[in-house]
């Protein structure tokens, strides 16, 4: 039978419980990974030895790392001063570490806080990634943070963001527990991290501005209980890390 007027959107057809896995499988975008890299290691071989000399001069800088790699690890998992998977939200993923420094604060109301927020491409980010750079931080006196967050497929950039600004409000709820000061905290973001950490601070400008509601939604949870802190300013902005500052305001 012909429809008239405006076409109607197609319906798509119900799916059944035990089609959903083979379902997923077919629309995850992860899914051609395994044949392009068979793709890829084909053409390699087939493009002289240059290239597979190069893979052998990656594979030997990756062992010559890995002493290193190993002995972070080993100080991310038996560390006294490194709290770890402190749940700031209800999501999954919502979990993050906190690098505690040892001696006195710099000041009385504590030491000043950074909350890094790791890159990887939106899909493998992970809150360890920002291990090496918190204990460097942490053995100058300053407190860290790292968060994680929800990564793709488990969660759209609006839900990346969310979590950004859920992790913030943790942060300026509970760092004094901890011994961080609220008046000195600073958001730092390494690739997707620093993407992030952008789209949040300009919900926080448009907060600020009363320019309207923010534009990726996360906003409403980090004003829930508690104002909104303002923007006081860009800290630094090189090679694809952002640094932001905060200020606290209580209501």
């Amino acid at each position: 039978m012909a429809v008239t007027g405006r076409d109607t959107p197609p319906v798509a057809s119900p799916i059944s419980p035990t089609s959903k896995p083979e379902a997923w499988h077919r629309s995850h975008p992860l899914k051609p990974i395994p044949s392009l890299t068979w793709t890829l290691l084909g053409l390699l071989v087939h493009s002289g030895p240059l290239w597979v000399w190069m893979a052998f001069r990656l594979m030997v800088f990756v062992v010559l790392l890995l002493p290193f790699f190993l002995r972070t690890m080993r100080w991310y998992f038996t560390s006294r001063r490194l709290l770890k998977n402190i749940p700031y939200g209800r999501n999954s993923r919502n979990y993050l570490d906190l690098y505690t420094p040892t001696g006195d604060p710099p000041s009385p109301r504590g030491f000043p806080v950074v909350v890094l927020m790791t890159g990887g491409a939106w899909i493998i980010g992970y809150k360890a990634w920002f291990a090496v750079v918190a204990r460097c931080l942490m053995r100058g006196g300053v407190m860290c943070v790292t968060p994680d967050y929800r990564n793709f497929p488990q969660g759209t950039v609006k839900d990346m963001v969310y979590d950004t600004h859920t992790a913030m409000r943790w942060v300026f709820r509970h760092i004094r527990d901890y011994g961080g000061d609220p008046d000195q905290i600073y958001l730092v973001g390494q690739s997707a991290g620093a993407h992030l950490s952008f789209l949040a601070m300009l919900d926080q400008a448009e907060l600020r501005l009363g320019t309207g509601s923010p534009s990726c939604g996360g906003a409403e949870g980090l004003a829930a209980g508690r104002r909104s802190p303002p923007l006081c300013g860009l800290a630094a902005l090189e090679l694809g890390v952002a640094g932001l500052g905060y200020r606290s305001r209580t209501s």
